[in-house]
């Protein structure tokens, strides 16, 4: 009854604040150039950083883009060009920012919780066509050209209650408000929790339907792959569903998985947390994820068997209608 409540509330202080905006009450600002948000409905573990690595990939074919990400659990507030060179990035940064920039080196790269202030920043010092903001569905005082909302297919539903009955942000209610849905880990998803999910999508707003898979593993040192399947290894993971990692392992690989070590997601890890799981390992590889691998390689740690999985993701629906709008 009590968790009820407090849920309900949750729900409250989320509409009031809806309502402020639509009645001026609280104001939202157009920053001058188009602005794609990349969202989603719960707290984390969506697969949006893909999906931004994603459409990255391709607006820059023929755009002139900037990201900018709010840079969570980094250690730092304000205003900052991700600079690679840097040997603390990710805990300037971020994580997911830090390893975005290192997927797409062409591409400059911003963090600021501010969004607005963000943009005007990013407009002052480059000429750009169009702004990519990770994370800003729920960023109302960011105008935005297109918002992209994405859904995880694994995702139970029950955990779309706000907190703390679920994981919500923002009810389906509000998916009225996007543009588009995208759709994640559809392979990996159980057949009536996708249609699930789908029926829960308003009839109006275009989905697309994304699949997930893993593309090898790389030593994190020497970019080295790792070729040998039938073998005991060990995984370690700090995102927000850990579970779908170890999936995607199991559904598309031979390896004899010996224990996986979980932690936080966004975790910060230092070296004597790395050592000790690399001691438990006794030799074995150990596989990561690429959010996981951009914090560890900066320790400079002894060279040993880490390797990093290469996410991949691909749309099962053609996307024409949505570059058209952008483009």
């Amino acid at each position: 009854m009590i968790l009820k409540l407090i849920s309900k509330i949750f729900s409250l202080i989320v509409d009031a604040r809806e309502a402020l905006y639509q009645k001026n009450l609280l104001k939202s600002y157009s920053v001058g150039v188009p602005v794609i948000s990349i969202g989603n409905l719960t707290f984390g573990g969506t697969g949006k950083t893909p999906i931004c690595d994603f459409l990255i990939q391709n607006l820059k074919k023929k755009k002139k883009i900037a990201v900018i990400s709010r840079g969570y659990g980094r250690q730092t507030k304000g205003f900052f060009k991700i600079d690679l060179q840097n040997k603390n990035a990710t805990r300037l940064y971020g994580d997911e920012p830090t390893w975005l920039a290192t997927q797409h080196p062409d591409v400059n790269f911003y963090v600021c919780e501010n969004r607005v202030l963000g943009c005007q920043k990013i407009l002052e010092e480059k000429k750009v066509d169009l702004i990519l903001a990770d994370d800003a569905f729920q960023h109302r005082r960011l105008q935005r050209s297109l918002d992209i909302v994405v859904l995880d297919a694994t995702e139970d539903i029950k955990n779309y209650e706000y907190p703390p009955l679920g994981r919500a942000r923002n009810s389906f209610e509000y998916l009225k408000k996007a543009d588009c849905v995208f759709v994640t880990k559809t392979n990996l998803s159980k057949k009536e929790n996708l249609i699930k999910l789908t029926e829960k999508i308003p009839k109006t707003i275009p989905i697309y339907r994304f699949t997930s898979t893993i593309d090898g593993f790389f030593n994190i040192y020497n970019g080295e792959k790792l070729k040998v399947e039938d073998q005991k290894v060990y995984l370690l993971s700090g995102i927000g569903h850990p579970q779908n990692f170890e999936n995607l392992i199991q559904n598309s690989f031979h390896f004899q998985i010996a224990k996986h070590f979980i932690f936080p997601d966004h975790a910060a890890y230092n070296e004597k947390m790395i050592e000790e799981v690399i001691q438990k390992t006794q030799g074995a590889p150990l596989l990561i994820t690429q959010k996981d691998s951009v914090k560890i390689r900066e320790m400079k740690a002894n060279i040993y068997p880490i390797y990093e999985s290469r996410l991949k993701f691909e749309s099962i629906d053609p996307l024409d209608t949505l570059y058209d709008k952008i483009y």
